[in-house]
């Protein structure tokens, strides 16, 4: 019998998540509710749409992201311990897949949308603003129980590269790197499989 790392185990489980991603049959229901949150829009798209720079939507935020380096681990686990660490659960948008401690999620069809940054837990979102044709700011803000005016606030910048790939910038978040994070979409509505 092999030894199997726990790391490997973890690698292995977000290869199989990206692999096998599933897609839920809410579309209609995900737009419908997409459409109800207040999208500004503060600038003008000012660049030429082509391959690499492409027109996103705000549905594209909806998902489940990992960070780069989990992504190229999972891509040399082989399928059997991939898929002991990918758990499913649902979201507005469908079945997700997520990793214990890893996965950025993000539904914003939610009656309530919401962000879960891994390390620090769920936050409501308070704006989405498309800033330009491949980017989204989104701001979160969770208050304090017992003070609710006060609270933790998060900016964070999506500049999409695909539809499953994005480079997000953060404010407000210590232990993020400075000059941002490439994530891939383990699950979500818009995945290309």
């Amino acid at each position: 019998m092999r030894k199997i790392s726990f790391f490997s185990l973890v690698v292995l489980y977000i290869l199989i998540a990206l692999t096998s991603c599933t897609r839920g049959n809410a579309d209609a229901d995900v737009q419908a509710v997409v459409e109800n949150i207040p999208v500004q829009y503060d600038a003008a798209p000012t660049a030429e749409i082509s391959e690499s720079n492409f027109a996103v939507e705000v549905a594209y935020l909806n998902g489940t992201w990992i960070p780069e380096r989990v992504y190229k681990i999972m891509l040399d686990m082989i399928e059997e311990e991939r898929r002991r660490l990918v758990y499913r659960r649902e979201f507005t948008w469908g079945e997700g897949k997520s990793i214990v401690h890893t996965t950025f999620e993000i539904d914003i069809a939610d009656e309530r949308p919401f962000v879960v940054e891994p390390g620090l837990g769920r936050f409501p979102v308070t704006n989405i603003t498309q800033t330009g044709i491949n980017t989204i700011v989104v701001n979160v803000f969770r208050p304090m129980e017992d003070e609710p005016e006060i609270g933790f606030a998060i900016e964070f910048t999506f500049r999409f590269i695909d539809k499953d790939t994005v480079w997000i910038e953060t404010r407000g978040v210590s232990g993020w790197d400075e000059t941002g994070e490439l994530l891939h979409r383990l699950s979500g509505p818009a995945r290309d499989d």
